[in-house]
């Protein structure tokens, strides 16, 4: 096989995505990585026949050229028309969103979800007076997503 995700051919199909991304704390990281997977995906099937390879791959160059590899074997095409998610899934969802309307990679999503996600970070001070919430949503949460978003874009 030379070249990555020839797009459709003679007897190619086209698979389209409606995907759902359920929220919860404890799912985000590993919703964060399905979102990964999709993008990987989507990425190899846009790839056309005649792009090359870099000399160095990293990891995310790897699983996109396997991807690709057996998208053109199965002679498939791969792209995502919905996305929905609750919670950390949606948040998940929009990042995805984001890297596949600006054509770019979800990065460092899995980070975010552990340096910014983590309760060590979210929880606020138990002796504050009166607090608005348990979590620090707006201070750390936001913040941290506006700078992931900023750097998919």
């Amino acid at each position: 096989m030379d070249g990555i995700g020839r797009g459709p051919g003679p007897g190619a199909q086209e698979v389209r995505l409606a995907v759902t991304m359920v929220g919860g704390v404890s799912l985000a990281v590993w919703m964060g990585g399905v979102a990964r997977e999709i993008s990987h995906v989507v990425q190899a099937s846009r790839k056309s026949n005649g792009s090359g390879l870099p000399q160095e791959l990293d990891q995310a160059d790897t699983i996109r050229t396997c991807y690709g590899e057996l998208l053109d074997l199965l002679q498939v095409t791969v792209s995502v028309d919905v996305l929905t998610g609750t919670s950390a899934g949606g948040i998940n969802a929009a990042c995805l969103g984001v890297a596949e309307g600006f054509r770019s990679t979800l990065g460092d999503l899995r980070d975010v979800w552990l340096e910014t996600g983590s309760f060590s970070e979210l929880l606020r001070d138990p002796d504050e007076d009166k607090p608005p919430s348990v979590l620090r949503g707006d201070g750390v949460m936001l913040k941290g997503l506006d700078v992931a978003l900023n750097g998919i874009a």
